[in-house]
């Protein structure tokens, strides 16, 4: 092992910050993993061409905001979606940049930390379909 930190372990370490109550350090964590899927996200064919873009395109964005603009303007992200990323990024600018103020509870903390997982899932369903039987994907019903 050569001491890379890769995209699983930033995952591990999100859920060992969550289960041991960091909340700064999940937040921080959780910023990555949302951006990491907005990049999926847009690099898949889930868009309405149903063609990635450009790798050129993608590298111009330099934050979690960035790519969610991206996302939703080439019509990979919808709206309310992006509303949820845009929250989560104005609970993360206020819980790391207004701390010293004395402003934050550890409530909000903690609900910022903990919004990720199911943002992170519901992103990462827009461009990951699971295949249960061969016909039937996760989140599909059947009449």
């Amino acid at each position: 092992m050569n001491g890379t930190i890769d995209k699983w372990v930033i995952v591990q370490l999100y859920l060992s910050a969550l289960k041991k109550s960091e909340w700064i350090g999940a937040i921080s964590l959780g910023y990555t993993l949302l951006e990491m899927q907005l990049r999926f996200l847009v690099k898949s064919k889930a868009g309405p061409s149903g063609q990635p873009l450009d790798d050129a395109v993608v590298e111009k964005c330099e934050n979690l905001m960035q790519v969610a603009v991206l996302a939703r303007d080439k019509g990979f992200l919808p709206q309310v979606l992006f509303e949820k990323v845009k929250t989560f990024n104005a609970a993360r600018i206020r819980a790391i940049h207004k701390l010293l103020t004395e402003k934050v509870t550890i409530p909000e903390l903690e609900a910022a930390a903990s919004s990720v997982s199911p943002l992170y899932k519901e992103i990462q369903d827009l461009w990951l379909k699971i295949t249960l039987g061969p016909e039937q994907r996760v989140g599909e019903t059947h009449a």
